[in-house]
């Protein structure tokens, strides 16, 4: 059973890019629900 190498320089920068989309998506998510918090927050008294 000869498998073949999965750490090839190809594979390991797309995985290095993979991750860094990854963690950018999910810094944005996390902004744009801090964002969206903090503006329900500011205008919860004014719907009364």
């Amino acid at each position: 059973m000869d498998a073949k190498r999965t750490d090839e320089p190809g594979t390991r920068r797309l995985r290095r890019v993979l991750v860094v989309a990854g963690s950018t998506l999910a810094a944005l998510i996390l902004v744009a629900v801090a964002v969206y918090a903090v503006a329900f927050l500011m205008l919860a008294p004014m719907m009364q």
